[in-house]
This record gives C-alpha cells, sequence and structure tokens, in this order.
C-alpha cells in the first residue's frame, strides 16, 4: 500500500492552538483572582503615580526590639497629590496581618511636612488589622508629604520575619481608590 501524501496548509502567521489559549486562560484566572485578593500581602517598591491619582510611594520601615522586648517600627511614606485640586478629607490608611496587633496599647508618634497626623480609626478583622490617619490639614495641589511614624508596643503574635504592610492614600474629592503600595519591614 502506498502512502499519500496530504496536504497541510501553510501558516503565514504563527497563531496558538485552542488547547494553548484554554490552558493560558486557566492558568490566568487564578493569577488574577490573587492579584485583586491579596493586595496587602504583595511587596513592592514605588507605585506608579498616575497624574491624575492621589498616591501613597516610597513606603520604608525598621523593626527593632526594645530592652524590655517591645517591638519598636519607626518609618515613612510619601503621600503625593499630583493633581490641580488640593485634597479634602485625606487620610493614610494601613492595612496589615493581625500578627501586628499589640498587647496592650503602643507608644505612637506620628508626624509630617502638615503636621501631626491623627488616628481616626483601628479595626482589626480577625486577620488583618486596618489603621486610618486623618491629616491635620489637606494637601495643596501638586504636592507631597512625608508621614514618618514611630509605634512601639508589645506585639506577642509578630514572626521574627515580619509580614508585609500596606498602605494608600485617600481623598473625599478625589474619585477612585489608589492603588495599595506595600513594604516589607526589616
Amino acid at each position: 500500500m502506498a502512502h499519500e501524501a496530504t496536504a497541510t496548509p501553510l501558516r503565514t502567521h504563527a497563531s496558538p492552538s485552542r488547547r494553548a489559549l484554554l490552558g493560558a486562560a486557566a492558568w490566568s484566572v487564578p493569577a488574577i483572582t490573587l492579584a485583586t485578593a491579596a493586595p496587602a500581602f504583595a511587596t513592592s517598591g514605588e507605585a506608579p503615580v498616575a497624574g491624575t491619582k492621589l498616591a501613597a510611594v516610597s513606603p520604608a520601615a525598621t523593626i527593632t526590639t526594645t530592652s524590655t522586648g517591645a517591638r519598636k517600627i519607626t518609618g515613612s511614606v510619601v503621600i503625593k497629590n499630583p493633581t490641580t485640586t488640593a485634597t479634602t478629607g485625606l487620610q493614610a490608611i494601613f492595612s496589615m496581618p493581625s500578627s501586628y496587633l499589640p498587647s496592650g496599647t503602643p507608644a505612637m508618634t506620628l508626624s509630617s511636612t502638615i503636621g501631626n497626623w491623627t488616628l481616626t480609626g483601628f479595626a482589626n478583622s480577625g486577620s488583618i488589622l486596618t489603621v486610618t490617619l486623618n491629616a491635620p490639614r489637606q494637601l495643596a495641589a501638586q504636592s507631597s508629604t512625608t508621614i514618618s511614624f514611630s509605634v512601639t508596643a508589645q506585639m506577642p503574635n509578630l514572626p521574627t520575619t515580619a509580614p508585609a504592610v500596606s498602605v494608600r492614600s485617600a481623598a473625599s474629592n478625589m474619585p477612585g481608590a489608589p492603588a495599595w503600595v506595600s513594604f516589607l519591614p526589616g
């Protein structure tokens, strides 16, 4: 029996097979879910600042242990307002794993180039702590401020290698939720 040649159409451009497309789609769903569900635990450097969005950038922190065994977290984050409008209701919101939960009342210092921020919210969902700070005054158009913070407290559940902390800025007159920017205190 003789073999007959079967003509295979030539492809003029490479295109993925249906199987490759379905495989890529199956892998992208968990990645998209993870990217949107876990911003507080991602780590990144400086977040991109769009010319129209308020943003928290350049976070940094260190954790030390005091002679009494308390943990001291010292750091800073820059809040940028690249818009042409001053902020209204400016806040900085920190989100972190509940292992940062202090036992007792922490000693806290908050300052910035626009004055001392005030702690206005503290929520513990059981797995995530959210700390909200209100600005002492509003951030002018096309300006920035650096928030410096220091927190000293007994944190019995904080592991030696501290988990990531995320921060974002918000203003009541600026629609859209600015992106979280995360950092690992070291």
